[in-house]
């Protein structure tokens, strides 16, 4: 079957059952949504498994999608949903309060400027952003990449809209460091 075929024909496609249509759907889309999975669960295997889900779930509810969206956008909310289903089930987030230590360390570092960020590449960006505790990386995500508000987090991660805030702005202070620090590995190396 022709991957260039519309995306109008290939929802209707999947809307009616038609596996080579959901083959179509899933080959166009499976790498975007496996990255997006990835920024969530960190460790691939539990992204990959988060996908497969996710997909299970967009076949089996495609015939709620009615166009409001782009279907991308639709299948991105049910794979961030399904990623933090599966890490709340395996237990691999919690969310990190103060520890004495932890805010002089992020307060007392001389830190990257946000230009810097521009000099690390994709890759490198995302190892850095995987070097951040669970609970600080998932909050980022959906505040910083998603758009989600404090409060839709609070509400996804079941935490307070003022615990979301806080994780935000230590992620934010920890990924200054992470960065300023991989800037400086390369330069010396």
């Amino acid at each position: 079957m022709n991957q260039s075929i519309d995306i109008e024909k290939i929802i209707k496609g999947c809307q009616n059952g038609d596996a080579k249509y959901q083959k179509v759907l899933y080959q166009k889309f499976a790498g975007k949504m496996l990255g997006i999975c990835v920024r969530y669960c960190k460790d691939l295997e539990l992204a990959k498994d988060s996908m497969q889900e996710a997909f299970v779930k967009v076949f089996n509810h495609i015939g709620n999608f009615y166009g409001e969206s782009k279907v991308d956008t639709w299948m991105t909310r049910i794979m961030i949903n399904t990623s933090l289903n599966h890490i709340k089930k395996s237990k691999k987030y919690e969310i990190i309060e103060d520890h004495e230590g932890a805010s002089y360390y992020m307060n007392n570092q001389f830190v990257a400027s946000p230009d810097s960020v521009s000099n690390l590449s994709h890759a490198e960006l995302l190892e850095v952003l995987n070097e951040l505790p669970n609970g600080y990386r998932l909050v980022f995500n959906l505040y910083a990449i998603e758009g989600y508000n404090h409060r839709e987090i609070g509400e996804k991660l079941g935490i307070s809209t003022g615990t979301s805030k806080s994780q935000l702005n230590r992620a934010r202070k920890q990924l200054q460091i992470l960065v300023k620090e991989k800037l400086g590995y390369r330069q010396s190396v």
